[in-house]
């Protein structure tokens, strides 16, 4: 036994060399008892840092574990942030320990080291996350003499994907019993670009533990951060400062607001383009009125504590961050990029938010036009069009509560924790109904256990 960085007992499997962390395993609940069958579940993910794929995962894990499965999580690189949230909550982690640079003979290294966790390991569903961790995963399955049984889950249109990807997400596809796909858009992509066949892919979007948001009180905003004034509405926006999440694109949509003196607007992430977006802040001249703030574990108290916010992507699968500020009763404007009609719904009074065309259409090229059914094509003057929906938000209080209160009940009705992972229990069943056809199961005993909330 060692100790980790963070101070908890790690110990190494001598046959793969693989990190193990020691952890608990504990479950609560308030529910009547129901019967399940217990599975043995791994997730395997890129990473473990915080960003919407890990919070959904994580999410996911906590729930499955509480109706009596029993969940492991994997992360394919070196573990970040959210692993020691989720070892606090009794989830067991480990790590492959790959580099960030990916290559064709790391990824071979990491598929063979993972052969041997799961031959000495025997899960009964291995469930992948992200392109890395889907191609790994099938490789190391299919290369153990016993395989599970593997779904793998596309997060993100990733219209940028290198052919290397696409190829080796081509070529390993057959290997999962079934791709699950976070919205229709992304099933498109899959299908139009990867060439994975459409019968094989799944929607099964993402969903939010509404009792998790509810405990949680509101951020003291304007006494936490200097230069955020009462009176005025607050805009917010979270996530990684990358460009497929358009915060330049943001900054500039501010600038041009016809009511900006009644507003203010504050950036929550890090990322490779901290320095461009505050390069923009600067030459707008907008450091009174633009905060851009470092990392933040708190999101669900920092939501509370704005006023509105906004969605500025290029690109998305299903936006975590937007699902997020549904459950906080936020008033939104988001851009038209894969996976948000889905979630505020169609255009009209009972959509959730104010929706705008993207800056900039990555999806040129890679989906046919005529089957872009959930990715707006850009728009010359979308900066200005988002520039004037804040204008809106600010003018217009009644408006602001009737978009809040309206995103609030699609996640009640749609988008809670627990019917998506009704959704994926079917999914868990179904896979493993068709391979008992040719294999035995390997399921644990049925268990009484109560679902939590």
């Amino acid at each position: 036994m060692r100790w980790g960085t963070f101070g908890d007992p790690v110990s190494t499997d001598g046959a793969t060399g693989i990190v193990m962390r020691a952890t608990s395993w504990s479950r609560t609940s308030s529910c009547a008892p129901v019967e399940v069958a217990c599975l043995r579940i791994l997730f395997v993910i890129n990473g473990l840092d915080f960003g919407g794929t890990e919070s959904a995962v994580g999410q996911l894990a906590l729930r499955l574990a509480g109706r009596g499965h029993q969940v492991e999580i994997l992360s394919v690189k070196r573990l970040g942030r959210a692993a020691d949230r989720l070892r606090e909550r009794g989830i067991e982690v480990c790590t492959l320990g790959m580099a960030d640079v990916v290559n064709v003979p790391s990824m071979v290294s990491a598929a063979w080291k993972m052969r041997g966790l799961l031959s000495r390991r025997k899960f009964d569903v291995v469930q992948s996350f992200l392109p890395r961790a889907n191609i790994v995963s099938r490789v190391a399955n299919r290369l153990c003499r016993y395989p599970s049984r593997h779904v793998s889950s596309e997060r993100s249109t990733d219209f940028r994907r290198s052919p290397t990807v696409s190829r080796l997400n081509r070529y390993t596809a057959p290997w999962s019993d079934l791709v699950l796909a976070v919205s229709p858009m992304v099933r498109e992509v899959l299908v139009a670009r990867d060439g994975i066949a459409q019968e094989k892919i799944r929607v099964l979007e993402n969903g939010i533990d509404l009792a998790a948001v509810d405990a949680v009180p509101p951020a003291d905003l304007r006494s936490e951060t200097p230069g955020l004034f009462p009176g005025r509405l607050l805009f917010c926006s979270v996530g990684r400062f990358v460009p497929e999440k358009g915060f330049v694109h943001l900054v500039r949509a501010f600038g041009r607001m016809r009511r900006r003196q009644e507003a203010q607007l504050l950036l929550v992430g890090e990322g490779p383009e901290e320095a461009a977006i505050r390069g923009e802040v600067s030459s707008l001249n907008l450091e009174h009125d633009v905060h851009v703030q470092g990392f933040r574990p708190d999101v669900f108290a920092v939501l509370k504590g704005a006023g509105a916010y906004v969605l500025s992507s290029v690109e998305e699968g299903s936006p975590m961050a937007l699902l997020e500020a549904m459950a906080c009763s936020l008033p939104i404007i988001a851009t038209e990029v894969s996976g948000v009609s889905s979630l505020v719904g169609p255009s009209g009074s009972e959509c959730a938010a104010i929706v705008v065309p993207p800056a900039v259409d990555w999806s040129a090229g890679v989906i046919p036009a005529a089957r872009r059914t959930e990715n707006g094509r850009g728009d010359q003057d979308a900066v200005g069009q988002m520039a004037d929906a804040m204008d809106r938000l600010v003018h217009d209080r009644a408006l602001r509560a009737h978009l809040a209160s309206t995103a609030r009940r699609r996640v009640e009705d749609l988008f809670t924790l627990d019917r998506i992972v009704d959704c994926l229990e079917g999914h868990y069943r179904s896979v493993l109904d068709r391979a008992s056809h040719s294999a035995p199961c390997r399921l644990m005993p049925t268990r009484d256990v109560s679902r939590s909330q």
